[in-house]
């Protein structure tokens, strides 16, 4: 199965990125890219859905599975292909920016070309949203499928680890799910060893990896819950008191609780209330 579109480049246009071509290739264990340095004028993103294939780079040879990638700049030398008897599963995408590198740069995504995804469908739905685009209305909508460029861009920039970092991803999975039934429990006291013994690791491993999932700490995504339900609280039910509402979040502090939400939303909960209540 071979979905793809090729699009013409827009020059001088106003958008940050630009789709060259985007698609989806399946069961097509020849499938095969050696491209000479200077030769090749987009970025180039590859997403492994399934199966397995092969990048060489510096005379290194990487095997790429589920959850892999791999990103070229403009002008890199290429080559990769597909395991002929687990023929890969990819997703692509060819695009290019005035100031994409520079871009990339700030980030350190130039550092190497072979990546991990620790939340891989995420950047998967943005490439097929792309795709989808593409394929119904081709250049009609140009500012949609920049910015449809765009969130591949900032979904990979947020999943992306150095392939050699770590290969265990199932534990960014396993801080995901239980992220619904932390929020669900956020009004109850906090213990970090209750959560840490859910998915059987250490606290200090739950930290790191909880950190490195969400980008905020444990108590700084319960904290934020309990404000969520607090704002919910101040709107819903207008007769209840701070105090009231405090306490139904899981602060006996009603003062703790005043302080936390001025400095979080610039206001104290009695001013979010009667502002909103305007």
């Amino acid at each position: 199965m071979r979905r793809q579109i090729f699009l013409p480049m827009i020059h001088e246009n106003p958008y940050f990125c630009f789709p060259e071509s985007v698609g989806w290739y399946k069961e097509e264990p020849g499938h095969c890219a050696i491209r000479k340095k200077e030769e090749f004028q987009y970025f180039n993103l590859h997403v492994v859905i399934n199966g397995k294939g092969y990048l060489k780079s510096d005379k290194q040879l990487y095997i790429l599975q589920q959850g892999d990638a791999f990103l070229y700049f403009p002008q890199e030398e290429q080559y990769y292909y597909s395991d002929v008897e687990n023929p890969w599963e990819i997703l692509w995408v060819h695009f290019n920016g005035t100031y994409l590198n520079e871009f990339f740069i700030e980030r350190e995504l130039h550092s190497s070309n072979v990546w991990t995804l620790k939340l891989w469908d995420k950047v998967k739905q943005t490439i097929i949203n792309l795709l989808e685009e593409a394929e119904k209305h081709a250049i009609l909508h140009q500012s949609t499928l920049s910015t449809l460029t765009y969130g591949i861009i900032s979904e990979f920039i947020c999943q992306a680890e150095p392939l050699t970092v770590n290969k265990g991803l199932d534990i960014y999975n396993r801080v995901i799910r239980i992220l619904p039934k932390m929020r669900e429990m956020s009004t109850k006291p906090f213990e970090l060893k209750f959560w840490a013994d859910e998915l059987s690791i250490s606290t200090y491993y739950f930290c790191k990896m909880f950190k490195k999932t969400t980008g905020m700490t444990p108590t700084n995504f319960i904290m934020l819950c309990r404000l969520q339900k607090s704002k919910q609280l101040l709107m819903e039910n207008r007769n209840w008191t701070v105090k009231q509402i405090a306490l139904e979040c899981g602060y006996p502090s009603i003062s703790y609780f005043g302080r936390l939400f001025l400095e979080n939303e610039g206001l104290t909960p009695a001013e979010y209330r009667r502002k909103h209540q305007l």
